[in-house]
C-alpha cells in the first residue's frame, strides 16, 4: 500500500526487527476488497478503511 506522496505502510514482523508490507491471501470466494479489509484488520487491529 502506498500513498500518492510515495509513503508506504509497513508492519513489524513478530519476534523480529524486520518490517514488511501487511498482507495475506484471498480466501476462496472472497472479494479482493473484502480480503484487503480483513487482512489489514488482522495485521493492524480493529480499523476502518475504505478500499478503492
Amino acid at each position: 500500500m502506498s500513498r500518492s506522496d510515495g509513503r508506504v505502510l509497513l508492519v513489524r514482523k513478530k519476534a523480529t526487527e524486520s518490517f514488511m508490507q501487511p498482507g495475506g491471501k484471498i480466501e476462496i470466494g472472497e472479494h479482493p476488497q473484502d480480503a484487503l479489509r480483513r487482512e489489514l484488520s488482522e495485521e493492524l487491529g480493529s480499523i476502518s478503511i475504505r478500499a478503492r
